[in-house]
C-alpha cells in the first residue's frame, strides 16, 4: 500500500503565501492525477441520467428495476415537490458502467412507461446561484 505523506503543514501556526499555498496545490493536483490514472477501477465514474415525464406514481425501486435491465443502478432518485410531497415528474438515475448508460438511454428515451413517454438523456450539472440575501431591515 502506498503511503501519501502530506504537502500542506499541520500546524496553524506556519502562515504562508499565497504563491506558495498555490505552488502546493498544484502539487497535490499532480499527485492526485498519478494516483488516479494507476487505480483503474476509479477512473470510471458513475454516469448519471436524467429521467423526465415520469408518471406522479412512479417509484424508485420501480424506476432502479426499469434501468436495472442494461446495467447495474448505484441510485434512483425521484425528486419531490417540498410543499405537496408529491412526485414531480422527473427524477435521476446513476448507472455505474458508461456503456449501460448509453444503452439505458438508446432503448428508454421515449419509450411508454406507466401510460407516459419518458424522456432520458445525460444530466447535466445543475447551474450554480448567487445565495439570495433578505435585508431585514
Amino acid at each position: 500500500m502506498l503511503q501519501l505523506q502530506p504537502v500542506l503543514p499541520c500546524s496553524p501556526a506556519k502562515s504562508l503565501n499565497r504563491n506558495s499555498k498555490l505552488s502546493q496545490i498544484k502539487a497535490l493536483w499532480a499527485e492526485f492525477t498519478m494516483y488516479r490514472d494507476i487505480f483503474p477501477e476509479r477512473k470510471g465514474m458513475a454516469k448519471k441520467l436524467y429521467v423526465g415525464n415520469l408518471s406522479y406514481s412512479s417509484t424508485e425501486p420501480v424506476l432502479e428495476d426499469l434501468f436495472g435491465q442494461y446495467g447495474q443502478v448505484v441510485s434512483a432518485k425521484i425528486v419531490i415537490d417540498r410543499e405537496t410531497k408529491r412526485s414531480r415528474g422527473f427524477g435521476f438515475v446513476e448507472m455505474e458502467e458508461d456503456d449501460a448508460a448509453e444503452a439505458a438511454i438508446s432503448a428508454l428515451d421515449g419509450y411508454e412507461f406507466e401510460g407516459r413517454r419518458l424522456r432520458v438523456n445525460e444530466a447535466m450539472e445543475r447551474e450554480r446561484r448567487p445565495r439570495r440575501e433578505f435585508n431585514h431591515d
